[in-house]
């Protein structure tokens, strides 16, 4: 910033970037969890086939749904270049004695240009693909914000008074072009003024955000502490109705030690704290209070509730409809602290009791098929819901500073209670579209639905006739009187069985409850930094305790088939080679077989485990040469070190990774599912740093 005048300041930024870089192939495909499925009977190349990979064979593994995921990273490209602008000028004023007015100007210029060629390639039986295809994604965004802010200090004897004003402005376009061609004569001219058929999809998205913000910061003698905020928010992505809220915030802090502990010498700090606060969410889209509608195409619509017969050509419902009361997600926490330092500082602790109620959550909801044509037709998103989080914060450090040994050590641990408290209108439970996760009253968001097993079925639970013969009912396994009958499919022994807790005698649907959940009881963390001399070691382990993943990889890795015999050859789990037999009554794992899988692949517990873990996240160590011998050689530092990163996890989890789950998703209803996402990987490093 420079000063211009006496009173004035301006200052500017600017920050150009290019980035040219070729993705993996294989948009949207897990290419691990399908090369860990791929049959092992199926090579990778083939020199015979149009791109040189290999596929399906009819000879040896029928006709499957196994991709050779190798061909699509290698054989698909997508190339990518992004520029972007960032900008501000800001400027200052001095208007008065601890007066300030502040203003600040920003530009964000960004464009994106995704190339992405699909070559046609043949990967052996009834899989490949027949013609070329080439798809661009043209992104364009230009950002404008504008800040304006009045900010008043001012101190009188015991009185310090702090007061900020602020608007600001955000004026955001963005421009998706993506246009598409497929099937080239001469597939070595990649333009698409040369494909046989073309066509482009174009997205404009406007969007403003307008914010007021007030806040007063007030202390007497820098013991009694008070905060005050107010804050106004109106957004473009909410209707007429409900663009504006307003979201109010205030915390006050005594310092204990200054009225009661003055004499303890010991004692450097001791603060209590209380707040309160509230904090707006907008939805991720743009118009989501708006109908989407999907055309030009035919739609067949219902009418007083007769389904009808004619099709009309038009735009219809697609995703969602309408909603103008849609308004913002309000989030109220309230939190009560203490903070303690001592014995010079060199101790620290704090703990932090804190409860964050969710509420008016935006979800998209079920309304009735009757509005569309589809399920998704019949779907709108509303504000249903409340969900409360709600646990305990510690974390403590000691540092000794002073002499050749040194140290410091620090730890952390948070609890954490998340339960829905409401799901609006009628507050009617359900299951989520994958099956496998619950939003229920008085659980935690995201938990797993299904049914609960009790081990394996053995051959005394099934009916013999006199001659030893199985009791069979068709193709079916009759059980014995005594046991629950199980109403879900045909069963064998080796299926898994599963508890009838309803008590109605028959195990079907109607017995799932809840298994798990995704959400851990607590997260902690510890470091270490420990220095000798010249020698320097730094640690920090973190980890999570009582959460479950749904472990799908799994389940798609054991001894099931899919339900097609033609799958019989994709690849297991080494755990599956210990498949329940008669000579080998494993209460572990099923029976194998080719097509017919029960209903042991169905929801439940059997696929639910314990994700909890400790990790060593990172480690390094370092030796600093004595500084006498770099003096001959203008070197005022030199150090050496080593170290890693993930270097071990302690787990339960039978799977790759307990991070790695659904967790990133967009919905916060459909989590910890692990469908074999890859490793964390364990890295390691060595350097040197030079300081002249």
């Amino acid at each position: 910033m420079s000063k211009v005048g006496k009173i004035f300041r301006l200052g500017e930024n600017i920050k150009i970037t290019h980035k040219n870089y070729r993705e993996a192939g294989a948009s949207g495909l897990n290419a691990f969890a399908q090369a860990y499925e791929a049959s092992p009977l199926m090579k990778v190349y083939n020199p015979d086939n149009l791109g040189g990979f290999n596929g399906p064979n009819s000879a040896i593994t029928g006709r499957n749904d196994r991709n050779n995921p190798l061909a699509s990273l290698v054989l698909d490209e997508r190339l990518n270049v992004e520029n972007s602008l960032f900008s501000s000028v800001y400027g200052e004023v001095e208007l008065l004695d601890g007066l300030v007015f502040r203003t600040n100007l920003g530009l964000v210029v960004g464009y994106k240009n995704e190339d992405d060629w699909y070559p046609e390639y043949e990967l052996g039986y009834g899989r490949g693909r027949n013609d070329e295809r080439n798809e661009k994604r043209l992104e364009s965004t230009v950002k404008v914000t504008w800040d304006q802010q009045l900010t008043y200090t001012k101190t009188l004897g015991n009185h310090s008074l702090a007061a900020t004003a602020v608007h600001s402005i955000e004026k955001t376009d963005s421009d998706l072009l993506t246009p598409f061609g497929t099937t080239w004569t001469q597939p070595e001219l990649r333009t698409l003024s040369h494909a046989t058929t073309t066509g482009a999809r174009q997205i404009v998205t406007p969007y403003r955000l307008e914010s007021y913000l007030g806040r007063i910061f007030y202390d007497y003698k820098d013991k009694y502490l008070f905060t005050f905020s107010l804050r106004r928010d109106g957004s473009s992505k909410f209707g007429p109705l409900h663009r504006h809220s307003i979201f109010p915030a205030g915390s006050i802090g005594w310092k204990i030690n200054e009225d009661f502990f003055k004499q303890t010498e010991w004692l450097d700090l001791l603060k209590l704290r209380v707040g309160y606060g509230t904090v707006g969410a907008e939805p991720d889209d743009n118009f989501m209070y708006l109908a989407r509608l999907d055309g030009p195409a035919e739609h067949v619509y219902s009418w007083k509730g007769q389904a009808g017969d004619q099709k009309v050509h038009g735009y219809g419902p697609f995703y969602s409809l309408a909603n103008p009361n849609l308004k913002w997600e309000t989030a109220k926490m309230i939190n009560i602290g203490t903070d303690v330092n001592a014995f010079g500082n060199r101790l620290q602790f704090s703990a932090e009791y804190y409860r964050k109620n969710h509420e008016d959550l935006l979800v998209l909801v079920y309304v009735g098929s009757e509005f569309g044509q589809s399920d998704d037709a019949g779907r709108a998103w509303a504000n249903q819901g409340n969900i409360v989080n709600k646990g305990m914060e510690f974390s403590t450090s000691y540092k000794k500073l002073e002499g050749l040994f040194n140290y410091t050590v620090t730890a952390n641990i948070t609890t954490i209670k998340n339960e829905i408290l409401t799901l609006g209108s009628g507050n009617v439970s359900y299951v989520t579209d994958n099956n496998k996760n619950a939003v229920f009253i008085g659980h935690t968001i995201g938990s797993f639905y299904g049914l609960v097993s009790d081990g394996i079925y053995q051959e005394e639970d099934f009916q013999k006739d006199a001659n030893g013969t199985f009791v069979r009912n068709g193709t079916a396994y009759v059980l014995k009187e005594t046991l629950p009958q199980d109403a879900l499919g045909n069963n064998a022994p080796g299926d898994i069985k599963y508890k009838d807790l309803n008590k109605d005698g028959i195990i079907n649907t109607d017995d799932r409850t809840i298994i798990g959940k995704p959400i851990p009881d607590f997260t902690y963390g510890l470091g270490f930094e420990v220095s000798y001399k010249g020698l320097d070691l730094s640690a920090y382990f973190d980890g999570s305790q009582n959460m479950e993943l749904f472990n799908n990889f799994a389940r798609n890795g054991a001894n099931l088939p899919s339900g097609e015999p033609e799958n019989k050859d994709e690849n297991k789990m080494s755990s599956a080679l210990d498949y329940w037999t008669p000579e080998n009554r494993s209460n572990t794992q099923t029976r194998a077989s080719i097509g017919d899988e029960g209903y042991n692949r169905i929801e439940s517990d059997w696929w639910v485990e314990d994700a909890s873990f400790f990790r060593l996240r990172s480690l390094q160590v370092g030796y600093t040469l004595p500084s006498a011998w770099m003096q001959s050689v203008n070197i005022s530092k030199l150090r050496v070190f080593v170290g890693g990163t993930n270097l071990f996890t302690i787990t339960k989890y039978s799977g790759y990774n307990p991070e790695g789950s659904t967790a990133n998703t967009s919905s916060p209803l459909v989590i910890g599912i692990d469908e074999g996402y890859y490793p964390v990987p364990r890295s390691f490093n060595a350097g040197i740093t030079i300081d002249f």
